[in-house]
């Protein structure tokens, strides 16, 4: 057979292959669908949402691609703005398998480093020179010498899927000293109107606000309406009080435990409503974006690997779009963060709200809520812009954007 021949018989097998891989997966019960996908490389997030049409959708070989969700948004938004509860669906992407592999094997091999190695430090993963996997451990200064000692230098991680074991070899791991500079009261800037009902990304208990969101209640199904902040700006207390210009606004139901990067507040309105979109500057007015839900953590870890941009709004330095995103960390004490390239926020933006742009045709642009600014953090090569991640603020509050 001539070669020209057999490039056109491996190719037709190929995407026979293709059609009876998606084929067969599409036609499974609900079981069998989901331990197929799970076995994929499919997220717990995933899972928990995907129907068969979604994934013949966004998969065309899942030999060669993973499924990703990436957000998870309201299901009808016009309710939502009248006061029902947020009720949420996934939206999905895919990403090669081989990126997945480079973008989560250095993951589960960083978090099996803080069972490894004795004492409390944080684990962050980025990405250099393109796509190169780089595990960072951030300690205390008084750990560093001996955790230095005790650090492997570099690791190789692995991770399985159906089709067998993937492994990267000899990601560096490196030790730095970490601080962290939190942002309180500042004079007003941007953002400062008297907003009512009141929406993201405003002026708000001393500091910025972040979005609205629903408050679970602390038994039964009911909720409350809600707005999510940092958890310093209230010294991470229940019932506190939390005032705009003067007017006290709701008082704090629930923070985050003041431990490793975990930083955040929600609040149960009392008296004004919310606005699920992002305040406009320089008037008591609304912009153009509907807060429409949140960018998931695994959208997060793929935005860092890419070396992708989300915007920010904060309530003193003020809107700042396409700031490309540095590590993703995961603390001592099981919160969740992401940092940026470069240190752009000062005091009084503690509170604001970290979004990323999308379309939708139905909505004009929507703001997809992807975490909370809480300040700085130092991560051995100058000052990152930081905050917790939206998902990980909504698995630690029971809240929902």
């Amino acid at each position: 057979m001539d070669s020209d021949r057999l490039s056109h018989v491996e190719e037709y097998k190929g995407r026979t292959n293709q059609r009876s891989w998606k084929r067969k997966i599409s036609g499974m019960g609900r079981r069998g669908f989901i331990k197929a996908l799970a076995g994929f490389g499919a997220s717990s997030t995933a899972l928990s949402h995907v129907s068969q049409r979604a994934f013949a959708e966004n998969i065309d070989d899942p030999r060669r691609e993973v499924l990703r969700t990436e957000s998870l948004i309201h299901k009808d938004q016009e309710a939502v703005e009248e006061g029902k509860f947020p009720e949420r669906q996934a939206e999905f992407d895919s990403i090669p398998r081989n990126d997945w592999i480079r973008i989560e094997a250095p993951h589960r091999r960083a978090k099996r480093l803080q069972q490894e190695l004795p004492g409390d430090f944080d684990v962050a993963v980025g990405h250099d020179n393109g796509f190169d996997p780089k595990i960072t451990i951030h300690c205390e200064e008084e750990d560093k010498e001996r955790i230095m000692a005790e650090s492997p230098g570099r690791v190789d991680a692995n991770i399985k899927s159906k089709l067998g074991k993937h492994s990267i070899s000899n990601i560096p791991v490196e030790v730095e000293t970490k601080e962290v500079e939190e942002h309180d009261e500042a004079p007003d800037d941007y953002f400062d109107a008297k907003y009512r009902p009141i929406p993201g990304g405003c002026m708000g208990g001393g500091a910025s606000t972040a979005t609205p969101a629903a408050v679970k209640a602390t038994t039964g199904d009911n909720w409350y309406k809600g707005l999510l902040l940092s958890g310093h700006q209230v010294n991470y207390n229940s019932g506190t009080t939390v005032n705009q210009h003067g007017d006290k606004i709701g008082e704090v139901k629930r923070a985050t435990a003041n431990e490793g990067l975990k930083d955040a507040a929600a609040v149960v309105l009392m008296g004004p409503d919310y606005r699920f979109q992002l305040a406009k500057d320089g008037c008591a007015c609304y912009s153009k974006y509907d807060i429409t839900g949140i960018l998931t953590d695994e959208k997060l870890r793929d935005k860092v690997a890419y070396g992708y941009s989300i915007s920010a709004q904060l309530h003193e330095t003020g809107r700042h779009r396409t700031k490309e995103l540095y590590e993703f960390i995961h603390d001592d004490h099981g919160g969740r963060s992401i940092a940026f390239k470069n240190d752009f926020s000062i005091s009084g933006d503690s509170g604001g709200l970290y979004w990323f742009e999308k379309f939708d045709p139905s909505l004009h642009e929507t703001a997809l809520v992807a975490g909370i600014n809480f300040g700085d953090w130092s991560a051995g090569n100058g000052w990152h812009t930081t905050g917790n991640t939206a998902e990980f603020v909504e698995d630690a509050l029971d809240v929902k954007i």
